[in-house]
């Protein structure tokens, strides 16, 4: 007999299958069975989406989902009152408040821009300083080689750590290597769920592309995942390091296999979908930014850069004494479009006054500026589920798991729970079982 929890995780993933029709992009992780072997084939012409392909959509208006998900929003809200810390409950009742909120957007309504923060990913959205970005600036121009305009130099060593299309292949599998030794060895899965690499030159039609994933092939304890990058692509080191670590191991690569291992052995049906806007996707984002400080803890980043990274790429190894200035720098830019996603999302700054705060904090080439506001506006809130998440998820397990191999343990744990972002965020939560 199908119990209520059982009943609401099912229509958990009808509703979020549904709504694909109206808002294509936001599944990216999908698995079409929750416990036995995979029923349906794989058609790697069309799928880029992990988990997929998509069963059957049962036709629904945007309006009916978001009447479905308010129901049953409030149906978990009554379950969570009745019976505190049941997590299946909690994680039941953010994700179909998320799916609520995502079809009213839809539906034009409008939300500020802490609600939608919340309502989405189940976090608070933060505040930063300005003095923190300028400060970021201000090392950094002490440090990088050149004279001139500060974006002038910014942009000239940009291009001094890039690598070059033709080291792109042997530069990046080697950093992948690496990490899934380390993933192997600190995370108890699978050595096989090791990601495939392909490096191609699409030419300028799809010169900005930065990568396509396909699954293969999976197993309760196996994922066979294909990467495919272009080779167009500039990858700068440090953003070569957050491909292979962030998107591979111990970061989405991995959190598929304890995902759908976890969806197999509880079959909760709700583990099995991995929406963009949604709590699970702030961790999956935050918990993979976390894992690059999980493999290359303090010193031993610029140690990974110094000794596997800058040798292959071919690029100058004086640079090195620059990168920690440069990465503090890339960090605090990313705040800084949290902070003016937040304004224009509230309608508080105008396009012209976006594009001087982006130059202002060189959040961005200068003459590329006006063009990328438009691109922050199309993803509102992904510096709060991507940077913000992350600070949440590093605090939370440094100060429930003192040693490095304890911190390991619980990333692992986690990836597999009922997550709560607000639990996490406030130290609340607690791992059962």
């Amino acid at each position: 007999m199908t119990n209520f929890y059982d009943e609401a995780g099912d229509a958990y993933v009808s509703l979020m299958v549904s709504k694909i029709p109206h808002d294509p992009w936001d599944i990216y992780g999908y698995l079409d069975a929750p416990s036995g072997e995979r029923t349906t084939p794989i058609d790697r012409n069309t799928t880029i989406y992990l988990y997929t392909p998509m069963p059957e959509i049962t036709p629904r208006t945007v309006a009916e989902i978001h009447q479905e998900a308010a129901r049953y929003e409030e149906d978990m809200l009554q379950k969570t009152k009745e019976m505190p810390g049941n997590q299946r409950a909690d994680f039941l009742y953010t994700h179909m408040r998320s799916l609520r909120v995502r079809t009213a957007m839809l539906l034009g309504e409008k939300f500020s821009y802490d609600d939608m923060v919340k309502g989405l990913y189940d976090l608070t959205a933060p505040h930063y300083e300005e003095a923190d970005f300028q400060k970021a600036l201000d090392d950094l121009k002490a440090v990088i080689p050149g004279t001139g305009p500060l974006y002038d130099r910014i942009d000239a060593f940009r291009e001094k750590i890039t690598v070059p299309a033709n080291r792109l292949a042997a530069t990046m599998t080697a950093a992948i290597e690496e990490f899934h030794r380390i993933s192997v060895a600190n995370m108890d899965i699978n050595p096989d769920s090791a990601p495939r690499l392909s490096f191609y030159g699409f030419g300028p039609h799809r010169a900005g592309l930065e990568l396509d994933g396909y699954v293969y092939d999976w197993d309760l304890d196996r994922i066979n995942w294909e990467i495919v990058f272009s080779t167009e692509h500039k990858f700068v080191a440090d953003d070569l390091i957050s491909f292979a670590c962030h998107e591979m191991e111990p970061g989405h690569l991995t959190f598929i296999g304890l995902r759908t291992k976890a969806a197999y052995t509880t079959a909760c049906h709700e583990l099995a979908i991995v929406p963009q806007f949604s709590p699970s996707s702030a961790f999956i984002e935050g918990g993979a930014r976390f894992g690059i400080d999980l493999c290359l803890p303090g010193e031993d980043l610029y140690a990974f850069e110094k000794e596997l990274l800058f040798p292959l790429a071919g690029i100058d190894p004086g640079l090195i004494e620059c990168m920690p200035m440069w990465h503090n720098y890339r960090k605090q830019v990313n705040y800084a479009k949290h902070d003016l996603d937040r304004r224009m999302w509230d309608g508080d700054i105008s396009d012209a006054e976006a594009t001087a705060f982006m130059q202002k904090y060189c959040l961005a080439p200068q003459n590329e500026c006006a063009d990328a506001i438009h691109h922050l506006a199309a993803d509102a809130g992904h510096f709060a589920a991507h940077d913000y998440s992350r600070d949440v998820i590093t605090r939370y397990i440094r100060k429930q798991a003192k040693t490095l191999p304890e911190q390991w343990a619980l990333y692992r744990e986690l990836s597999m729970a009922h997550i709560s972002m607000s639990g996490i965020e406030d130290n609340t939560y607690r791992i059962i079982g």
